[in-house]
C-alpha cells in the first residue's frame, strides 16, 4: 500500500504562535561539583571535629598530638565552608549573612599571616560573595608573605584595598582579569583566577585594577 506523503506532512508542522525556543541558562556543572564535594566532605570532616573534642575530654587535657589533629580538622573545616560558596551554586535569590562570611574568613585565616577587614551590609547576595570570594583568593595568591586585606561594599560596589609587606604577582594572570579575560594557561593552583572574568560577565560588573609596590586595589 503506497504511503500518503502528503497526509504525513500535514500532520508534521511547526506552529511559531504556540512554541518557539526556550533560552535557559546553561547548567553550571562544575558549581554543581563543588557543592556536592563539599556537601559530602562536610559531615565527616565535621564528625572526626567531634572525635578529637571527646578525646581530648576523656584525657582530661589535649596531648600535642590531639591538639595538632584538631587545628588540621579546624582547618579543612573553614576552607570546605570557603571552597563551598567560591565554588558552589549560588543563585540571585539566595543570601547570606555578614556574620557568616566573617566567622568563615576568621576560621581561615586562623594561624595565618594573613588579616580580612570585612565591611558589609548585614546581609547580601550569595553571588556577589562568591564573587567577592574568588577575588580573595587572587589577592591570597599575590599575598604569600601575609598582610591586611579591607573589604568594602556600599551602593557604588565593592572595592577591595590589600597591603602586604611584599607581592608575589603572576604579571599574566593579572592582566588577564584586569581585561576580564580568562588566562591562557591556567594551572589547578589558580583556577580562581580563571573563574573571575566569568562570574564579572555574569553580574555586569566591571573590575578594576590598581597594583602599585606592596598594595593591590580592586573595584567591581
Amino acid at each position: 500500500m503506497p504511503h500518503d506523503h502528503s497526509r504525513l506532512q500535514q500532520s508534521i508542522h511547526f506552529n511559531p504562535t504556540f512554541i518557539g525556543p526556550i533560552m535557559q541558562e546553561k547548567p553550571d556543572f562544575a558549581a554543581m561539583i563543588g557543592s556536592r564535594i563539599c556537601h559530602d566532605l562536610i559531615s565527616p570532616i565535621g564528625a572526626i571535629g567531634n572525635g578529637v573534642e571527646l578525646m581530648q575530654m576523656d584525657n582530661e587535657g589535649s596531648s600535642p598530638e590531639l591538639a595538632l589533629i584538631a587545628e588540621s580538622v579546624a582547618n579543612a573545616n573553614a576552607r570546605i565552608r570557603f571552597f563551598r560558596v567560591a565554588y558552589g551554586v549560588a543563585s540571585s535569590d539566595q543570601r547570606i549573612a555578614k556574620t557568616e562570611v566573617i566567622s568563615i574568613l576568621t576560621d581561615i585565616t586562623r594561624g595565618t599571616r594573613l588579616i580580612y577587614a570585612w565591611n558589609t551590609p548585614a546581609d547580601l547576595s550569595r553571588r556577589e560573595v562568591r564573587l567577592a570570594f574568588l577575588m580573595l583568593q587572587c589577592l591570597e595568591t599575590a599575598m604569600a608573605y601575609g598582610g591586611r586585606v579591607q573589604v568594602d561594599r556600599d551602593d557604588n560596589g565593592w572595592r577591595m584595598a590589600a597591603e602586604a609587606p611584599r607581592l608575589k604577582l603572576d604579571a599574566a594572570l593579572w592582566d588577564a582579569i584586569a581585561q576580564q579575560e580568562a588566562p591562557a594557561e591556567l594551572g589547578a593552583g589558580h583556577v580562581h583566577f580563571g573563574l573571575v572574568p566569568g562570574e564579572l560577565d555574569r553580574q555586569g560588573r566591571s573590575l578594576i585594577v590598581d597594583i602599585k609596590e606592596t598594595t593591590i586595589r580592586l573595584s567591581f
